[in-house]
């Protein structure tokens, strides 16, 4: 090859490579071990055989934002839907990183934050957690201030240490940065409390959600954005035209539609969580962290 084309930063990028799963039981993915319900799957059947394969997809996916509307509580126009909240995050990027803009995000945390910063061409400054696996508010607000951070990463609770933040926090870093704080509720259907209400009252909000762990359905990738309008309009001017297809739109529609079926079956992992981390506790050499997403974190002397 005579020109070199790969840019500079796709070269050193530490990329991030799922391995292909075939054991029959599956833990570092953070996947429901539930599959949808069978009478939900027959109406997906159903569904999917009356579709129209022949035509693209609705580009604003408008009856799936609807429905998430109504189960969310905030208004569609709020709403942008995504092939998971990967595209989400890479949208985001895409809409608000310039060249050189800096980016703060909390470790340990999500790889694909820094990684999508990094290919739209913003600096990524990273801020190790406190000795209780607590996110370092003060030091983020204190770099946030000092580097006019553009975007800040806050993963609650968050992978993987399964730890969550208090309205307090949120609000502090909301109003006394100069940053877009995109909050990452991922597994928020696991915990005591999120903050989806917020979304309308700072115009320097993003909620990030997923179908992918609560709602049993990884598999059609769909994930959304909730946020001002005026952030979600620029959004939609960047996101692909056809970027979630209509079979994702048609299932993931299903699901929070029948979620009263699904729901149950959240409550029966968080009993499992929380007996599991009773075991790990009571193990001197284990020190295991109080968690509020469908898995625990702990390390051993020989971590």
């Amino acid at each position: 090859m005579k020109r070199d084309l790969i840019r500079e930063i796709v070269k050193e990028l530490d990329s991030y490579i799922p391995e292909p799963q075939e054991a029959e039981i599956i833990i570092n993915a953070n996947e429901n071990p539930y599959n949808l319900p069978q009478n939900i799957r027959e109406k997906i059947g159903e569904v999917i055989s009356e579709e129209t394969f022949n035509r693209y997809p609705d580009p604003y996916s408008t009856e799936l934002r609807e429905t998430f509307s109504e189960y969310i509580g905030i208004p569609a126009e709020n709403i942008i839907a995504g092939s998971g909240v990967d595209e989400i995050l890479s949208i985001i990027s895409n809409t608000f990183i310039e060249p050189d803009d800096i980016v703060i995000v909390h470790k340990p945390g999500f790889a694909m934050y820094k990684i999508w910063t990094e290919i739209a061409g913003g600096q990524v400054i990273e801020i190790q957690e406190q000795e209780d696996r607590k996110i370092n508010f003060e030091q983020i607000v204190q770099e946030a201030i000092r580097n006019n951070a553009k975007i800040i990463y806050i993963c609650s609770p968050n992978n993987p240490t399964g730890t969550t933040i208090k309205i307090h926090e949120l609000q502090e870093l909301l109003e006394s940065t100069p940053s877009l704080i995109v909050l990452d509720e991922t597994y928020v259907d696991f915990a005591d409390e999120n903050f989806i209400d917020l979304v309308n009252s700072y115009d320097n909000l993003i909620i990030l959600r997923t179908l992918s762990k609560a709602f049993r359905s990884p598999a059609i990738r769909c994930g959304f954005g909730c946020g001002p309008v005026e952030l979600i309009d620029a959004m939609n001017k960047v996101k692909s035209p056809y970027n979630l297809n209509r079979l994702s739109q048609d299932v993931g529609k299903i699901v929070i539609e029948n979620f009263d079926e699904i729901e149950p079956a959240i409550e029966e992992i968080k009993l499992r969580r929380n007996r599991m981390y009773d075991f790990l506790d009571g193990i001197n050499e284990i020190e295991v962290t109080p968690s509020q997403a469908n898995y625990l974190y702990f390390t051993t002397p020989r971590h």
